[in-house]
């Protein structure tokens, strides 16, 4: 049970301590008892039988009972900060501030946990088996990016996209992303610079040859690399926008909103002179009518004619002269030319078309000219990389943490019952040689492999239970 919760009786909000009703020693001696008659008897007796039957029942007794209070008044009362109740427990008692019924600051015992390194930089989860560490951030932000990444009920998309735009604002670094950065980057641009230089006509060869060489060019330094990340390394080694364009993209931001640019840059990079036809019912019509509101799209008759004309079908086009004494068109270019000379043609298109329906993207303003929207998608997809990296890392270290805990419960008793530990790798081509090296080990019961082996690793610990004898 991850989540915040707040004691309806004492105030308190943080994590919640888990109860069982019984008595681990109890549990501990049953189990025992069975074990020691089970060694001693040359076969399974009747006071084996029994002994085994009331550890059992204990066991799955203690189970079914186990419940959560709260740590400091031991109360059953709580409830979750993310709820309605739970929102309005926290206006009435005061405890912490709310903004757009959203929680934007966390609670003391939470931010006690952030932990500030002598450097400036913010460990967001300490207590992980693989810490985060950000920098030129301030303590404000890491709560923000902290309560984020807490976040349990939240579209992961939802999630990636509210921390992408938390980097660009802020321009954060993360410690753990650089260090890779700084040492396999350079191995990666090597091995693509050996093999240009292994390719004899690589000098001589055409742009268009020497773009597709670089794509397994490319792909042949990433296998080459001993630790890699579960992302696009291709975009995380080459893709990082410089400061100014960064400048750039937080003012196009601040004019439009990130949804808005966001949304602009899917279809942007197409072709901006394309008429787009989207009809009441479709999932993107809101979308396209705010970024009309914004002055990012045009729509209907605001459209260029040529331009609407080119989206018709010759047949579509014939009937629009069904009228007239006119041969039926056979080219495009013919039938345009034809029917921009016709007074009556926004009449003509409204009878067979909805004006709309239809929608036509801006050029950026002149203002933004020093940068490509080439070069803008990439700084978004660059972002996408490094919040994506940071949220499974998180997750999974935090997830790998909670397992680790769950072993060292109720006396150690489940830890007595296992030998050792295995890691499991994702069986694709995406795993690192790195991880599976690791994954040939077995592990002592006392050295838990601590996963995350690196960061944007996705491999997982479980547990090798003693045989019975």
């Amino acid at each position: 049970m991850a989540k915040k919760f707040i004691c309806a009786d004492c105030g308190y909000i943080g994590k919640p301590k888990k109860y069982k009703k019984g008595r681990a020693s109890v549990e501990i001696i049953l189990w025992l008892f069975f074990v020691i008659t089970f060694t001693v008897s040359v076969k399974i007796s009747i006071t084996t039988l029994f002994f085994l039957f009331l550890a059992a029942i204990y066991s799955a007794w203690r189970l079914s009972t186990k419940y959560y209070v709260c740590p400091k008044c031991k109360s059953t009362n709580i409830i979750s900060i993310e709820s309605s109740q739970g929102i309005q427990l926290i206006k009435e008692k005061n405890s912490i501030q709310i903004e757009a019924n959203t929680l934007n600051n966390l609670d003391e015992n939470e931010a006690e946990e952030i932990v500030v390194t002598n450097n400036g930089g913010f460990i967001l989860n300490p207590k992980s088996t693989f810490p985060i560490t950000i920098y030129n951030i301030n303590n404000q932000i890491a709560n923000e990016l902290r309560h984020l990444l807490e976040k349990e009920h939240i579209n992961p998309y939802e999630k990636e996209n509210a921390l992408v735009s938390i980097i660009i604002r802020t321009n954060l670094h993360c410690k753990e992303i650089d260090e890779y950065v700084n040492k396999f980057k350079p191995q990666y641009l090597k091995k693509i610079e050996d093999l240009k230089n292994s390719t004899i006509d690589w000098e001589t060869m055409p742009e268009k040859d020497k773009e597709d060489l670089l794509i397994s060019f490319r792909k042949k330094a990433i296998e080459s690399l001993d630790i890699r990340p579960y992302c696009d390394l291709v975009t995380l080694f080459e893709c990082k926008p410089e400061q100014k364009d960064i400048k750039i993209i937080n003012t196009l931001i601040s004019q439009y909103g990130y949804n808005n640019i966001k949304f602009y840059l899917n279809y942007a990079s197409r072709d901006l002179d394309k008429v787009y036809i989207i009809p009441a019912n479709h999932y993107n019509r809101d979308k396209f009518e705010e970024l009309v509101k914004v002055g990012l799209a045009r729509r209907g008759t605001d459209i260029p004619l040529p331009h609407i004309l080119g989206t018709l079908t010759l047949k579509q086009m014939n009937k629009l002269i069904t009228d007239l004494n006119q041969k039926p068109f056979r080219r495009k270019s013919k039938a345009i030319e034809f029917l921009m000379n016709l007074t009556d043609i926004k009449q003509r298109l409204g009878n067979l078309i909805a004006f709309r329906e239809l929608f036509q993207l801006k050029p950026l303003p002149s203002q933004f000219s020093s940068i490509t929207l080439d070069k803008i998608s990439e700084a978004f997809e660059y972002f996408h990389e490094i919040a994506s990296l940071i949220i499974q890392t998180y997750e999974s270290g935090n997830y790998a943490a909670y397992e680790k805990a769950q072993f060292q419960d109720d006396d150690g008793f489940h830890l007595s019952l296992i030998e050792g530990w295995e890691l499991h790798n994702v069986d694709d081509s995406m795993t690192c040689p790195y991880c599976k090296r690791a994954a040939n080990k077995i592990y002592p019961k006392n050295q838990y492999p601590n996963v995350p082996l690196h960061i944007g690793c996705r491999c997982s610990v479980s547990p090798i239970y003693k045989k019975q004898q």
